[in-house]
């Protein structure tokens, strides 16, 4: 009867403790450093050529931004 009421007194308590977990901030990496090119670079290029290049430099900005916001979520102050 001692071993019954030691171990739900066991479970009571081991019920009441929490675990919290963190995670560690991660570190923002260098701002990566691309080739400049220059207009008289892309003088050969078609329009159509030249307006595919333009929206993969915006989404590519686009995605490097939303990356860096999820890295800086786990800066949160606690």
């Amino acid at each position: 009867m001692n071993k019954l009421i030691i171990l739900s007194a066991l479970i009571w308590i081991s019920g009441c403790s929490t675990v919290e977990y963190r995670s560690t901030p991660l570190s923002l990496p260098s701002e990566l450093r691309v080739p400049v090119v220059k207009a008289a670079e892309l003088e050969c290029v078609t329009d159509e050529t030249f307006k595919k290049l333009k929206l993969q430099n915006e989404l590519l900005k686009a995605r490097i931004e939303t990356l860096k916001n999820i890295i800086k979520s786990t800066h949160v102050n606690r």
